[in-house]
């Protein structure tokens, strides 16, 4: 076969069918791997059903969580798992942590972040974080409460998360 020059800025139907013969590998394997990739990275976690949260109206005023477990329902291994727990409160509340394998991590006068110190595998149940603020004062208005847990799967490069839509109020 003899090979045809075509001068510069022209295309041939040969050049067509080597430009489509390079690219269609390519094509094929970028499509394949974002799925692929995205079934390992991330997990998918919810809090369970069961947990309450309880205004004892004394003075002072104290608010109580219980049952806050975090449910793994798909992927990879979670860790660095945390909750936090944010209020409209702008007076100084003390939280006391029940609950095992859970801990305070950093406290603001109205954003808590709770850290528990394993990991969840697919399909497993956290135990349950326990929590009860007391306020500083009597305070008369209500307090409504934002609660939001993240997590790390796959070392670190994907993440889990779950929410408690809000107001939860008490």
């Amino acid at each position: 076969m003899s090979d045809v020059r075509i001068p510069d800025g022209k295309i041939s139907r040969r050049r067509v069918v080597q430009g489509a013969m390079w690219t269609a590998p390519a094509v094929l394997i970028a499509t394949a791997l974002p799925a692929a990739a995205g079934s390992l990275v991330n997990g998918t976690m919810t809090f369970a059903t069961g947990y309450s949260l309880v205004r004892n109206p004394g003075t002072p005023a104290t608010y109580t969580f219980t049952g806050l477990a975090l449910q793994h329902t798909a992927g990879a291994q979670i860790t660095n798992l945390s909750v936090t727990i944010t209020s409209n409160v702008n007076e100084e509340l003390t939280p006391v942590v029940t609950g095992t394998g859970w801990s305070l991590g950093t406290a603001t006068a109205n954003s808590f972040v709770f850290l528990y110190s394993g990991s969840i595998a697919s399909g497993a149940v956290t135990p349950a974080l326990g929590v009860t603020f007391t306020r500083a004062n009597s305070g008369t208005g209500v307090a409504i409460f934002g609660v939001t847990a993240t997590g790390n799967t796959n070392g670190g490069t994907g993440n889990a998360t779950a929410t408690i839509p809000p107001p939860i109020n008490a």
